[in-house]
């Protein structure tokens, strides 16, 4: 299989709908909100280097452990291991992809999570040659779409937009700069860009919502307009924001805004608007409000793998404890 490429921007951003349109096509399959670089970045040193058989065998049983609370369909070690062609982090990772696409059918590989842009020089790194799909939007939509559809608060949707903004750094440097407002104004002419970046040929059965998969609406909650033709009517959704919320987001995003070139609000509009009814603002259901079983079940695991690693770091780490490669 060619290489993967991935599906990075800001919280609410169009990743998942990005990854949905994608994943029409014929011969392209993106997994969601793998989380590889967030969970296993932090703890690299506990399993490199995987030559070591017995580091691979530890390393790939904890992406598989990680990986069958993703994946729709049964998934051992075994089955990723099968696929390893390089030893390596990146080749766990690039293994655990094509068995996914692979299940489908398909050829191209991609994976879409939102908080890998904080990881894009490792990304970069690891895969020269896989192209990076950076999504963006406007704060302020973001921001009332996560407050709205997630329950977050506003400053952690600022903090989360400025964070992954911060990241892009120079706009189609090393990534390809994808635009929400474009894609859902032009969804053809974007997505036959985007095949040319991937090298795949256009079709235009990515622009079908028949094709949409059900586990999408499954596995997101709160996205059900992807079964739904794309159209714009998100886009400029904070009009219904309260003045001083809008203000407030213009002012701790400014920087970012002037890099992607979004306007601030004209000063005769927000004079209008203070003293109107809070609406997308109002107090948002808390987050925890939000998550069912299923998912307080996919955040504890994921918390127990990360005390797991962490322990027995610290045990390989301490002085006078020889490590594996010196036993």
């Amino acid at each position: 299989m060619p290489p993967p490429f991935f599906i990075v921007g800001p919280s609410r951003s169009g990743t998942t709908l990005l990854s949905m349109l994608l994943s029409r096509h014929p011969n392209i399959e993106v997994l969601t909100e793998t989380n590889f670089y967030p969970i296993f970045q932090p703890l690299r040193a506990c399993y490199e280097p995987l030559s070591n058989a017995r580091s691979l065998d530890r390393f790939v049983g904890e992406v598989a452990s990680v990986a069958r609370h993703i994946m729709p369909f049964p998934v051992t070690s075994r089955d990723i291991q099968a696929r390893v062609q390089d030893r390596t982090v990146p080749g766990v990772l690039t293994a655990w992809l094509d068995l996914y696409a692979g299940h489908y059918g398909k050829t191209r590989a991609g994976e879409k999570t939102p908080r890998h842009c904080r990881h894009l020089a490792t990304i970069a790194e690891d895969f020269p040659d896989a192209p990076i799909l950076f999504v963006v939007r406007d704060p302020r939509d973001c921001v009332a779409s996560g407050m709205a559809g997630l329950g977050r608060s506003m400053p952690a949707m600022i903090a989360d937009w400025n964070g992954a903004i911060g990241a892009l750094a120079t706009p189609g440097d090393r990534h390809t700069l994808v635009r929400y407002e474009e894609l859902v104004a032009a969804p053809e002419l974007v997505l036959r860009r985007l095949c040319a970046v991937l090298g795949e040929p256009w079709d235009a059965r990515m622009l079908d919502p028949s094709r949409t998969s059900p586990l999408f609406t499954r596995w997101h909650r709160g996205h059900e307009r992807l079964t739904t033709p794309v159209g714009t009517q998100s886009v400029g959704r904070f009009a219904a924001m309260e003045a001083s919320d809008i203000a407030t987001i213009e002012l701790d995003c400014a920087a970012g805004m002037r890099l992607l070139g979004y306007a601030p609000s004209p000063p005769s509009t927000m004079r209008h608007r203070v003293g109107e009814t809070r609406s997308v603002s109002a107090r948002p259901q808390r987050r925890w409000e939000r998550l069912g079983r299923a998912d307080w079940a996919r955040r504890l695991f994921f918390w127990r793998l990360r005390l797991r690693s962490q322990i027995w770091r610290l045990r390989t780490t301490r002085p006078g404890v020889r490590s594996r490669e010196e036993a």
